[in-house]
């Protein structure tokens, strides 16, 4: 028959006593490590005290896993180790691998939040145009105003677009506002 209990430093009890080793844990902290990730999921590895190896091999008495919240109890990913070495590095490959998939999903978040502030931006600098040039068809052109406004507005969006580029955004639709041309400036004037 296989060992079922087992001391912290991986020494079995000695008859296998459930009852010795229940009095055990409870007078110890079974705790290894714990860490609580910035989008909130919680790893914990501890001490079980309990062979989780039902086939061969040796005992597994340390166990990592991890929660999405301090609350929740529902896992998302665990492991489990022979000795208290192996929990604590397992615990730490565990921390990165789950530290890692939130800073991915936060760049994903990132890009769309950032992909819908630029297209609110165009859309403000078409609307923006719109207005300029109602405003353009009452001034007289000998000032050269309307088209140093009209440059600014679409300088301003051209700089928006290459940004977009820079950052990976070029692919997804970015709704192009549409430009007036001249004589719908002067007939939106009117």
């Amino acid at each position: 028959m296989k060992q079922m209990y087992y001391k912290r430093d991986g020494t079995p009890y000695p008859d296998d006593n459930p009852v010795k080793w229940a009095i055990d844990s409870k007078n110890q902290d079974g705790r290894v490590a714990e860490d609580i990730l910035p989008d909130g999921k919680r790893i914990s590895t501890v001490f079980l005290g309990l062979n989780h190896n039902w086939g061969e091999g040796p005992p597994l008495i340390f166990e990592t896993m991890v929660f999405p919240s301090e609350t929740e109890g529902n896992d998302l990913d665990m492991d489990r180790y022979s000795t208290e070495e192996q929990a604590l590095e397992g615990h730490k490959e565990m921390v990165k691998k789950w530290t890692d998939k939130v800073r991915k999903g936060q760049k994903k978040i990132n890009k769309r939040a950032l992909k819908e502030e630029l297209v609110d931006l165009r859309m403000h600098l078409a609307n923006t145009e719109i207005q300029a040039n109602k405003v353009i068809g009452l001034l007289p052109t000998k000032y050269g105003l309307p088209c140093k406004v009209r440059w600014h507005i679409r300088e301003a969006d051209d700089e928006l677009c290459k940004i977009a580029k820079k950052m990976g955004l070029d692919k997804v639709d970015l709704v192009k506002p549409r430009r007036l041309d001249y004589s719908e400036r002067i007939n939106n004037a009117k």
